[in-house]
C-alpha cells in the first residue's frame, strides 16, 4: 500500500496518477510537466502539493482534497477540477497562474469554498459550475477571456471589465 508520493524529479513529459486508493499524499519538486498531469479517483483524502510547477501542458485532478498550484504560471492547455465521485476538494491555490491557452474548469466540487486566481491574465474559457459550496470567486486581473460560464452560490465574484477576448 503506498499512501506518499514523493519524489526529487524536476521535469517530464506527464504526470499521473490514477486510482491509488490509499495514496494520501502527492508532493513532487517539479517545475515543468510538459504535456500533461493527470491526478484521479486516488484516496478521498488526497492532498496534491505541486507547489514549484511553473508551466504545464493540460492538468486534470479529480479526488483531492486540497490543492496547491501556488508557483504555477503558464498552462498551453487546459486546467480541469471536476470530481464526480468523492467531492472532497476544499482548497484550490493557483495565484501565480497568468495563462491557461484552452479551457479552465471547476466544476461538481461540493465542498470548495473559494477560488482566488489574482494573477490570472487570460484564458480560451471559463466555465465554472456545479460547486454549490463556492461563495467567493475572483480573477483580478483577467484581461482576455474567449467565453465564460460562472454559475452557483457566489455571494462574492471579483473581475474587471472585460474589453477584448482571447
Amino acid at each position: 500500500m503506498i499512501s506518499r508520493l514523493k519524489s526529487s524529479l524536476q521535469n517530464a513529459s506527464n504526470a499521473y496518477s490514477i486510482k491509488r486508493h490509499y495514496l494520501t499524499d502527492i508532493s513532487l519538486p517539479v517545475t515543468t510537466i510538459n504535456v500533461a498531469i493527470q491526478i484521479g479517483n486516488n484516496s478521498n483524502k488526497l492532498v496534491v502539493g505541486l507547489s514549484q510547477l511553473t508551466t504545464a501542458g493540460s492538468i486534470t485532478i479529480s479526488s483531492a482534497t486540497s490543492v496547491d498550484l501556488s508557483a504555477l504560471n503558464f498552462l498551453s492547455g487546459s486546467l480541469t477540477l471536476e470530481d464526480k465521485l468523492d467531492n472532497t476538494m476544499r482548497n484550490f491555490t493557483a495565484n501565480n497562474l497568468s495563462v491557461v491557452r484552452e479551457d479552465f474548469v471547476i466544476v461538481n466540487n461540493s465542498l470548495l469554498t473559494s477560488v482566488s486566481l489574482s494573477g490570472l491574465l487570460s484564458a480560451g474559457t471559463i466555465n465554472i459550475a456545479e460547486n454549490p459550496g463556492l461563495e467567493t470567486m475572483s480573477f483580478d486581473e483577467l484581461s482576455a477571456v474567449g467565453s465564460v460560464n460562472i454559475s452557483g452560490n457566489l455571494k462574492r465574484y471579483a473581475a474587471p471589465v472585460i474589453l477584448k477576448s482571447a
